[in-house]
């Protein structure tokens, strides 16, 4: 049995949006038959979550373009019930993603419209008063989606005290120390200069080597970066298209995540609708990566992926057909297995956080 929390859009300018929230469900594997426990509404647009296991705490941001969003918090009871804790407004627009600190009591959060990175205080209560807010700046060839920063990620690296942000209109990666992330004199390092006009969105961290995989949205291609883990820089090591060659044009990569075994990674491509998956070979001493193949994600525009825990599943967040599909995955190899759950209709899902 695997348990996990989906965020969904509940209002969208330029989407159908249908959702009700926070939902949380239990998946059965043996069934592929899905229970909801619980569904979270109150705050609008909760399309990013992050899950601290040990204080049980889910925490959201809202994601509005109009005006400053917000940053939530809520406990999850063992039998799935959510109780809503504190809410803070906070400073940027359109907030896209959120990381926790919980040995600094922070969360952080970054804002695609206006390019900023916001940390938090936590409380027992749930989100505290707003820390720190900064914007970036910088720019990219593309004039319609690079005419300014639009931070889209904010990681934790496990290979050093670093924290990475996205920035897809500025063509980079920023690095921040964690213990001099809230001063607002320090300037942030460019960690990576991606190549022009690519647009950085989300990476992901290899289990194995100090090394990451940057997914980028405005040109469909992956790159594996070595990480020095003591100043944080990171290294372009390899480039690769994640569509077709004929679909280059249409896809707009979401989310990249690692299999439990460590042995591939999964990418899903927007517009394309399909997940590309590739295997991860570290025989040389440093991460290189061999495509896989790809197969149609069930729906239309997929944003986030997930794998649950033993690798077996793989859920995949449908924004605009409004389902979650789920392929089988082999454990082990990490490679698609045969086999599909029938698809769980829900509201506009944007982000799959596994809870066990």
């Amino acid at each position: 049995m695997s348990r996990f929390a989906l965020g969904c859009y509940t209002r969208h300018a330029r989407l159908d949006a249908r959702g009700r929230g926070v939902v949380i469900v239990d998946w059965d594997e043996e069934t592929d038959r899905h229970r909801i426990l619980d569904t979270g509404s109150g705050i609008e647009n909760p399309s990013y979550l992050h899950w601290q296991s040990g204080s049980r705490m889910l925490y959201t941001l809202s994601e509005t373009e109009e005006r400053h969003g917000a940053a939530a918090a809520y406990r999850l009871s063992d039998a799935g019930k959510l109780e809503r804790l504190r809410q803070q407004e906070g400073r940027g627009r359109s907030d896209c993603h959120l990381t926790v600190l919980p040995g600094r009591r922070r969360l952080y959060t970054t804002s695609y419209s206006d390019g900023r990175l916001t940390s938090y205080e936590l409380t027992n209560r749930g989100v505290g008063p707003v820390v720190m807010s900064r914007r970036y700046d910088g720019r990219g060839p593309n004039a319609e989606r690079q005419e300014a920063s639009h931070a889209h990620q904010v990681t934790l690296s496990p290979y050093g005290p670093h924290l990475y942000v996205c920035d897809l209109g500025a063509d980079a990666v920023w690095l921040h120390a964690v213990d001099s992330a809230d001063d607002e004199t320090r300037p942030p390092i460019k960690a990576l200069a991606v190549p022009p006009g690519c647009g950085p969105r989300h990476l992901a961290y290899d289990p194995v080597l100090p090394a990451a995989y940057v997914q980028c949205e405005l040109i469909a291609r992956l790159l594996v970066t070595a990480i020095d883990p003591d100043t944080g820089e990171m290294t372009i090591l390899e480039e690769h298209d994640t569509s077709a060659p004929d679909r280059m044009d249409i896809s707009a990569p979401a989310a990249v995540k690692v299999h439990p075994s460590g042995r591939t990674l999964a990418l899903s491509n927007r517009f394309d609708d399909t997940i590309a998956v590739f295997a991860i070979d570290r025989s040389s001493g440093t991460p290189a990566l061999n495509l896989a193949g790809r197969f149609p994600c069930g729906g239309n525009a997929p944003r986030d992926i997930e794998f649950n825990r033993t690798g077996t599943r793989l859920f995949i967040a449908n924004q605009d057909s409004h389902v979650l599909t789920c392929r089988h995955f082999d454990g082990e190899s990490g490679l698609p297995a045969d086999g599909w759950a029938e698809p769980m209709e829900t509201g506009s899902p944007v982000c799959v956080v596994m809870l066990d």
